[in-house]
């Protein structure tokens, strides 16, 4: 396995392949290399959020935390339906995410709770095909970071460009992994339990 390639591996993936490998130099590098990876993944959530604050506004650095959680979760997840669906269910999802917190927040306690229970059973209904597998929660963690620090007038305006903008990478990036991870003509499902490799012989993935 190449550099590159464990990097892409999940903490799970790392790990376990730390565990698995008895040779102690070869497990050495393994830790050296996770440990690269986990600072590598903490300066780039700094460097997104710090954008983010430069260019919509300090009120608005929650957005900036909310694309991180959307970008390393969906990098390499998918919904575990048909592309066209899932394409779909990212419009809600963002849809959700840029009306739902504002409406709550606009109206007094009794309805805005009934706003809230709705936006976020749709993003449980829209962001995973399998509640049990937590992918949705990210969405749900998003949207209420986006309640609770609302803003209003040209602040809000550049939240919502900042999260087209989280939304176009997305679109974008789950149009990418599922042209080149379709395997047999079905499609991913992303778990917390599942490691997806490449095997080095094929080009191959294979769930461990």
């Amino acid at each position: 396995m190449t550099f590159y390639q464990e990097l892409q591996l999940s903490s799970v993936a790392s790990k376990q392949l730390i565990k698995a490998t008895e040779d102690k130099k070869e497990r050495y590098r393994h830790i050296l290399i996770y440990n690269f990876k986990v600072y590598l993944v903490m300066e780039f959530c700094v460097a997104v959020v710090s954008l983010y604050s430069h260019f919509t506004g300090n009120n608005n650095s929650v957005v900036g935390v909310t694309v991180l959680l959307a970008v390393l979760v969906l990098r390499q997840a998918d919904f575990g339906i048909r592309t066209t669906h899932g394409l779909a269910s990212i419009v809600g999802i963002f849809g959700i995410l840029i009306a739902g917190p504002k409406l709550s927040n606009m109206v007094s306690p009794v309805p805005a709770f009934f706003i809230n229970i709705v936006c976020i059973l749709l993003l449980m209904i829209l962001g995973c095909h399998n509640v049990i597998m937590y992918n949705h929660s990210t969405f749900v963690l998003g949207y209420l970071l986006l309640q609770g620090y609302d803003v209003t007038g040209q602040e809000y305006l550049y939240r919502v460009a900042g999260l087209l903008v989280e939304w176009y990478y997305v679109w974008q990036s789950s149009i990418r992994i599922r042209r080149t991870d379709r395997i047999e003509d079905h499609f991913l499902i992303c778990s917390a339990s599942s490691i997806l490799t490449p095997q080095e012989t094929d080009g191959t993935f294979v769930f461990h």
